[in-house]
Parts: structure tokens; C-alpha cells; sequence
């Protein structure tokens, strides 16, 4: 058509008097599910001899050689929306409530049959009125004029299956029964897009040379995918041709695809109510309503029926419920139920040779049978069902391990296990086949044999899997021998032994989670290791086993130093040291080895001894060790003899002497870390430096000293 038409078309919405409360029509009992998939595309406005044979159609005039032209087809009115109403109601206007159609009649089907409209570029499902224009012209892309879903939507599934064509809803590998497509008004021969612009395709860009081009172009980016794809049959037509209706215009109808003789043609007189009624006879809806119930029903074949299955072979032959059981032969695809002896089995089609099922339960001995659209094939051999046996384990690796590791359990019937233990504890499991098992060793397992249960009984491995015990944490982490130390872990039941680096130790089992032992004499510094039945567990930390006796100092290098500093101090049974002091002020330390400690001295310090805390006891450095005070900075760096400056920086406490390049000056010590001194006559400029019993800090910078004028 050329639109606008003298239609019912207000703003954003057709104007429908219609009622919601619809009876549905009654189904045809005949309707039953095709194997095959109907595709109709319908095209707008161009006459039969605009197609036929026209160089601007190559993709279309190769449709036609290769598929089924009816010579004598004809539209039945002038406008869009009345031809679209025919072909899919048998009439060529909308009433209300809305006509008996071919969509309500699948709805009917209770899902036996299926379909969609799929309408490209248009805004939602089940969209009314218009939306956005072609490209440089007027002409929207969308008009509900061309969308005959819509004039029935109150008696069909329109807001679910009048859906807009895109990528995402568009498959066909996986269509309906019917696909109902419409392309937009610039895709369908409509209008051509202004100032050679191209046409928005549901696909991306679309473009061509003319409105019949363009169009062609769109077929042959969409009807190849579907071809492709088995059991589908494609119908082709227009609207009508050029707005002429005295006679009914004669427009294309073709067939390709599944079931079409190549490069036939039909020259019976058939209209768009033809075509209704051919889509009731290919869904096996009964007569179709309306016009289509006299009309000469557009005659579109059925694929060709499925080959029947066969089966060539069955393994295993024999097996109890549960056993999954492999089929080869030919036609397995579409499957749709797989028996033993008649009892229905669940299945899985691997390929058109092979498939896969599980013997169900109650079955019996007898032939498998598969059954698809194209017949039912028996095996010629019967399958015996026998008992499930009882399990049986022949290995386990590793054969010992800690609380938390994977096991693998080796043997047969395995399939339905229902339980995994290891000597009388639950573990987790998962079967992998028939034959292996995979579990946890679970905690509060013990040594013992590992049972597995399925519904044919219980099987024990036959010989005793060791739970290795597992040494998590110790506290306190050093002592010297007669320490009890609380050992954490699992699988600590019905321990044998407990070892300091491999001194034997006096202990109580606690729990299966707690030993506490005492550290032997003898022992040295090294991992605790927890011995049961099932092997040995070992600590990854070390215990450090300190000194009996106090800890004595020998020497301290430096002799003195500024805070922060760090020091070496040099002794015996250092091993274990809780604290080391600098004249009673804690200090931050290591112990390198049972006979060096390294320390920082700390902030506060001053000279006095060292002292290094153990358990055992304390040890103090034989002489003293000299804090050097630090002259960090002062205020002000320069003036004349009397002026006061605040002298800032560490360890003052104490001090005997400040002097201002080495003259003495009167001082007064405000803290451990400040002095307040007064600049002596006679001072020259030069370094400040501030000493104490632990020695003489002297600054980095000068004080420079200015000389008092006479007036």
C-alpha cells in the first residue's frame, strides 16, 4: 500500500472497539505437533510481474528456481490490514470481539502447537500505532496496520508472542511451529529510504539500489539461515500489488524448503483466503473459519517423515536400576522415549547413532526399545536386569592420611552409594563411576577400616587406613624442661608418643583434639611430633627450649651508644628471653642465638646496666652501659653572651657540663629531653655539647655567638 490508507489509525493507537471477554473457539482434536517449522514472511506492494523475473530480485528469482511459484495467486482487497486479516482470518476486517484466527487457534492447542510473530523494528510486544520513520522520509518503520496479531490481541497470546524481531529473539535453529514475520516498511519493498540511506535491519545496515532491491537484499540475509535448518518450509508472499482490486491483483506466493519439489510451479487459482485455510490443514486444525472454509487451501507440504530407528547394539548387556547403558544405531535423533521392556527409562541423545540410558527401576529383563517421530525400534537381543551387587573395595591410596585430605577408594559397585565411613565416622564423599570413589577423612576419624554402604549392602577395605594425626599449635611456644605445654591438633586419640625434636616426653591425651605434655630433660630446641597407630604428625613451628639457669651477660658492644642505637649483647641461655632492660627501661630485642641477643636502647634510658629476663631468671651486664645524650637541635641558633637558648634532643638526665664551643655555661636540665642554658661570656661561635656520665653529645649545627656593642 502507500501509506498513509483510510484506516482507524489515531496518534499512537488503532482504534478498536473490541471485548476482552472472548470465548475461545473449539480446537480441532486432529491438531497435532509438527515436526516440521512454517515460516510465512509477508512483503508489501509490488504486482507479480514486479518480482518475477526482475533483475533487481536476484535473491527471490533464485527462490523460484529452486522452489515452488504458484502462477495464479491474487490478493483480495485494496489496503494493507484487510489482506493481512485474510490470510491469517478469513476476512478483511477486524471485528469485535475479534474473528476466529489462526494464533487463538494454536493457543487452543494447550502448547501441543506453538507460535510467534516476530515484527521488526517494532517498539514492544504487541506494540499499537507507529513508531520512528525510514530513514529521510515520513514513513514509520512500524504500523500496527501490518501487524495482524494485534487486531485479535484480545482473544490471543499477542503480549507474549507478538514480539519484536531481533537478534536475541529471533533463533532459527529453535522456532515455533508458525513464525508469522512482517520486516519493517523500508525491509518489505514498502518505501525506499531518502537521500540513498540505508535501512535499519533488525541484523545492522540494509541497503539496495531500489525498494524492490532492498527488499530482496533483506530475504537474502534471513531466508538462507532458515533453509538451513531441518524440516523447515518458507512461504513467501505479498500483501497485494499496486492498490488495484477489479480483478484482484495476481502477487507472488512461493514455497521453499522442507518438502518442496525444486523449480515446480502450481497454476490453480489460489488468494490470501487460500492461505488460511492452508495453514489449518498443515497444523491439523480443522476447517478454517470464515472465508477460508470454501477457499482453495494453499497447498504446503509436510517435511518428509523421520527414518525409523534402529538399534545395532547394546552395552553392557546386562545390569541392574541405576546402570547407564549406551545404544548404538541410526535415528536416535528426536528421541522421545526410551523403554526397557516396556518400562519408561530416562535418556540422553549423544548423536543420531548414540544414546545413553539409565535402567529404571522395576524393569525387567527384555529388549530396549527407542522411539522417535519416524517409528519404534526393539534391540533383537534382550537386556538382562539383575540384582545390584553388594559393594566390594579393593584399595585405598593413600593408605594413610590427616584429618581433611582426599582419599580415593578403589573397587565395584559403587553406583548408589549412600554412605562413606572411616572406622565408624561419617566422611563426605562423591562416587566418580562404579569403581572409585573419592572421600574426606573426616575429623574425629581414627585409624580403622573405611566402610562403604549402598543399597546392596556394606564392604570394609581390607586392610586399616591410618588417620595421621596433626600437631595445629602448642602454647606457651618455649619453656625449659619441666614446662607443660598444651599441644592442639586431631587424631591425638590413642597416642603412643610425644617428642621434643625427638626427646620423648611424659603426656595425657586430653582429647582427640588436645595432649598436654611436659618438656623433658634432655631437650632441645626443635618441632613436637604427636605418634599413633596411624603414623606421625609434626609440628611445623619449633619449640624452643630454654635454660634452666639464669642468663648470664659477658659483654655489650658498644660500650655506649645514642638511643636508638642498636647493641650486641653477648652471654649464655639467652634461649627464651621474655625482656632486656637499659637501666630498668624495657627495650625492643631478638635473640640471634642462645649466646647473642641484639637490642635498640630505648628512649628514656640512661647509663646504667643491662639486664636480660628469661624464665629462669635475670642476668646483668658486668659494667655499665653509657647512654650518649643527643643535642637534636636549639632555639635560637645565634646571640650575644646572656641570652637563653633551648636546647632539645635525648638523655640529658643527668648532664654535667653544656658548653657552647667548649666554653662552660650555666644549665639548668628540664627533662630527659630538654635543657635550658644561658650563653657564657667569653663563648665563642661554635658546636653545643651537653655531657653526662654516659658520655658527651655534641651538635650538628653551630651557635653562632654576636658580640655585645659599647654605645
Amino acid at each position: 500500500m502507500l501509506f498513509p490508507k483510510p484506516m482507524a489509525l489515531v496518534g499512537s493507537g488503532l482504534v478498536l472497539s473490541m471485548s476482552l471477554a472472548v470465548s475461545q473457539p473449539a480446537t480441532s482434536a486432529n491438531a497435532t505437533s509438527q515436526s516440521g517449522k512454517l515460516v510465512v514472511i509477508v512483503e508489501e506492494n509490488e504486482p507479480y510481474g514486479n518480482i518475477v523475473g526482475n533483475s533487481q530480485a536476484p535473491y527471490l528469482n533464485q527462490l523460484i528456481a529452486n522452489g515452488k511459484l504458484f502462477t495464479s495467486y491474487t490478493a483480495v482487497a485494496s489496503g494493507s490490514t484487510p489482506d493481512y486479516l485474510a490470510m491469517t482470518s478469513g476476512l478483511t476486517t477486524s471485528l469485535s470481539p475479534p474473528s476466529p484466527n489462526i494464533f487463538q487457534a494454536i493457543d487452543g492447542t494447550a502448547g501441543t502447537l506453538t507460535w510467534k510473530e516476530f515484527m521488526e523494528s517494532m517498539p514492544g510486544n504487541c506494540a499499537q500505532g507507529t513508531y520512528a520513520n525510514i530513514p529521510g522520509t515520513n514513513v514509520p518503520l512500524y504500523t500496527a496496520s501490518h501487524d495482524p496479531d494485534y487486531q485479535y490481541r484480545a482473544s490471543t497470546s499477542c503480549s507474549t508472542n507478538d514480539v519484536p524481531m531481533t537478534t536475541s529473539s529471533f533463533n532459527p535453529a529453535s522456532l515455533p511451529g508458525l513464525s508469522y514475520i512482517v520486516p519493517n516498511q523500508c525491509d518489505d519493498m514498502h518505501t525506499l529510504p531518502g537521500s540513498g540511506q540505508a535501512c535499519p535491519a533488525y541484523f545492522g545496515s540494509n541497503s539496495g539500489s531500489s525498494v524492490i532491491n532492498m527488499g530482496d537484499n533483506w530475504l537474502a540475509s534471513v531466508v538462507p539461515s532458515l533453509l538451513a535448518q531441518p524440516g523447515v518450509t518458507v512461504v513467501i508472499t505479498w500483501d497485494e500489488g499496486n492498490g488495484q482490486t477489479t480483478p484482484p491483483q495476481q502477487v507472488v506466493a512461493l514455497e521453499a524448503g522442507a518438502g518442496v519439489t525444486p523449480g515446480s510451479t502450481d497454476g490453480t487459482a489460489i488468494n490470501h483466503y487460500g492461505l488460511e485455510a492452508g495453514l489449518y490443514n498443515y497444523f491439523g486444525l480443522g476447517t478454517a473459519p470464515n472465508n477460508g472454509a470454501t477457499a482453495t487451501p494453499l497447498p504446503i507440504p509436510s517435511p518428509a517423515p523421520p527414518p525409523a530407528p534402529t538399534i545395532s547394539s547394546v552395552t553392557p548387556a546386562s545390569g541392574w536400576p541405576g546402570t547407564s547403558v549406551t545404544l548404538s544405531g541410526t535415528g536416535f535423533t528426536g528421541t522421545t522415549a526410551v523403554s526397557f521392556n516396556g518400562a519408561a527409562a530416562t535418556f540422553n541423545v549423544s548423536s543420531d547413532s548414540q544414546l545413553s540410558a539409565t535402567v529404571p527401576v522395576g524393569a525387567a529383563s527384555g529388549p530396549i526399545s527407542v522411539t522417535t517421530a519416524g517409528g519404534t525400534a526393539s534391540s533383537t537381543a534382550s537386556f538382562t536386569v539383575t540384582s545390584e551387587p553388594a559393594p566390594s573395595i579393593t584399595g585405598v591410596s593413600p593408605a594413610s592420611a590427616t584429618v581433611g585430605s582426599s582419599v580415593t577408594i578403589s573397587g565395584s559397585g559403587f553406583t548408589g552409594a549412600t554412605a562413606v565411613s572411616f572406622n565408624n565416622t561419617a566422611a563426605t564423599f562423591s562416587a566418580a563411576s562404579d569403581s572409585t570413589i573419592t572421600a574426606t577423612v573426616p575429623s574425629g576419624a581414627l585409624t580403622g577400616s573405611i566402610t562403604v554402604t549402598t543399597p546392596a549392602g556394606s564392604a570394609p577395605s581390607p586392610t586399616a587406613f591410618g588417620v595421621i594425626p596433626t600437631v595445629s599449635s602448642f602454647t606457651p611456644t618455649s619453656g625449659k624442661a619441666g614446662t607443660s605445654v598444651t599441644i592442639a591438633g586431631n587424631a591425638f586419640t590413642g597416642a603412643t608418643t610425644v617428642a621434643f625434636n625427638g626427646t620423648s616426653a611424659v603426656f595425657t591425651a586430653d582429647s582427640y583434639t588436645r595432649i598436654t605434655a611436659t618438656v623433658p630433660t634432655g631437650a632441645t630446641a626443635g618441632p613436637i611430633s604427636v605418634t599413633t597407630a596411624g603414623g606421625t604428625g609434626v609440628s611445623t613451628a619449633s619449640f624452643a627450649v630454654t635454660s634452666q639457669f639464669p642468663p648470664t651477660i659477658t659483654g655489650v658492644s658498644p660500650a655506649s651508644a645514642t638511643v636508638g642505637s642498636s647493641i650486641t649483647i653477648s652471654g649464655t641461655a639467652f634461649t627464651g628471653a621474655t625482656a632486656v632492660t637499659f637501666n630498668n627501661t624495657a627495650a625492643a630485642f631478638t635473640v640471634v642465638s642462645d649466646t647473642s641477643i641484639t637490642a635498640t636502647v630505648p628512649s628514656g634510658a640512661l647509663t646504667g646496666t643491662i639486664t636480660v629476663t628469661t624464665p629462669a631468671g635475670s642476668g646483668s651486664s658486668p659494667a655499665t652501659f653509657g647512654v650518649i645524650p643527643t643535642v637534636s637541635s636549639f632555639s635560637p641558633n645565634s646571640g650575644k653572651a646572656g641570652t637563653t637558648v633551648t636546647i632539645t634532643g635525648s638523655a640529658f638526665t643527668g648532664a654535667t657540663t653544656v658548653t657552647f664551643n667548649g666554653t662552660p655555661a650555666v644549665f639548668t636540665v628540664n627533662s630527659y629531653t630538654q635543657i635550658t642554658v644561658t650563653v657564657p661570656g667569653g663563648a665563642t661561635s661554635g658546636r653545643i655539647a651537653v655531657t653526662t656520665a654516659g658520655g658527651t653529645g655534641t651538635s650538628s649545627s653551630l651557635f653562632n655567638v654576636r658580640k655585645n656593642h659599647s654605645a
